[in-house]
């Protein structure tokens, strides 16, 4: 292929156009002049909205920084305004609870210096009842001992008068028996002496 057939393809491809329908030099030159323009009044522009929105950010900023101080602030308010209301109440929650606990404590001590009233009084009165039991008892007991202590000094008295006669017939006979011995002793000395 040769640069003419080149060439034909090349007009065959393009589309149906005249002459007036091409850019020239000049055109493209105008476009370009024309597009700098609009590229710089864009760049313009941008810097203007860059600067405005620069400007609206600083502002946003100082305006959040305002009200986030000013939140803290009412924030930092509130929570001492509750945290002093939660003393209050914690104070006075404190007091009541004394309050009841001194009540509830008097009651029971009440009610126990009742119970020991009442149980001194039922030990006094069982205490009384043995004491009462007691001295029945023991009048009994010593009336006992008494009547066997009277037995046991009759018996001793009947076995001292018994033994003091058993010891009176015993001296009675030893002193017999002595008589008799001597008698024996006698005759036997008189028999002895006539002997000799």
């Amino acid at each position: 292929m040769t640069n003419d057939d080149t060439a034909d393809i090349l007009m065959r491809s393009l589309p149906p156009t005249g002459w007036g329908d091409l850019a020239t030099k000049k055109d493209l030159e105008s476009l370009e002049l024309a597009t700098r323009a609009d590229v710089e009044a864009l760049r313009f522009s941008t810097e203007i909205m860059r600067a405005e929105l620069k400007h609206d950010i600083e502002n946003v900023k100082a305006e959040l920084k305002q009200d986030i101080a000013s939140v803290r602030t009412e924030l930092k308010h509130e929570i001492e305004t509750q945290v002093q209301a939660l003393r209050i109440e914690f104070a006075n929650q404190l007091t009541e609870f004394k309050i009841d606990f001194a009540t509830e404590f008097g009651k029971v001590r009440s009610e126990m210096a009742t119970e020991f009233g009442k149980v001194r009084s039922e030990m006094a009165t069982e205490f009384g009842k043995v004491r009462s039991e007691m001295a029945t008892e023991f009048g009994k007991a010593r009336s006992e001992m008494a009547t066997e202590f009277g037995k046991v000094r009759s018996e001793m008295a009947e076995m001292q008068a018994g033994f003091e006669r058993a010891i009176h017939a015993q001296t009675k006979y030893f002193v017999k028996m002595l008589f008799a011995v001597n008698a024996m002793f006698a005759g036997v000395l008189l028999a002895a002496s006539r002997l000799f």
